[in-house]
């Protein structure tokens, strides 16, 4: 990816136009349907840069997807112990305790914490 990267002209000339932002939107999303059908890996870079500088330009895609998911640590549950409750939820799983297991994913449910389990691992993210 360069890292000098420009904003798109067509994302530019809408925000100088009354800052016309769902034109502006609109010309990114086009951006990446571009990248999206594109095959040359150079092209692909070049691309997936002028995105991000234009979403840069627009005040978004600026922030870690795995934070946002995770929530503020104001929440009523912090990341550390949410991982714990997962921790402890696998081992009653492995203990064939499915009770608990279950108990323990309600109590995540309520507390606004999605999990997910997949062959590898599990996965957790905050909902409300």
């Amino acid at each position: 990816m360069r890292a000098n990267a420009e904003p798109d002209a067509a994302v530019l000339a809408a925000l100088e136009d009354d800052l016309n932002t769902p034109k502006a939107l609109a010309e990114l999303f086009n951006l990446v349907r571009k990248l999206n059908k594109t095959t040359d890996v150079s092209r692909r870079s070049e691309l997936a840069a002028t995105i991000l500088a234009s979403g840069a330009l627009l005040g978004i895609m600026g922030g870690d997807i795995e934070a946002w998911f995770s929530g503020s640590e104001d929440s009523e549950l912090s990341a550390a112990e949410i991982d714990s409750l997962i921790e402890k939820r696998n081992a009653a799983r492995t203990d064939k305790d499915f009770a608990a297991a279950d108990a323990i994913r309600d109590e995540l449910a309520k507390s606004g914490v999605t999990i997910e389990d997949s062959a590898s691992g599990t996965r957790w993210r905050r909902t409300g």
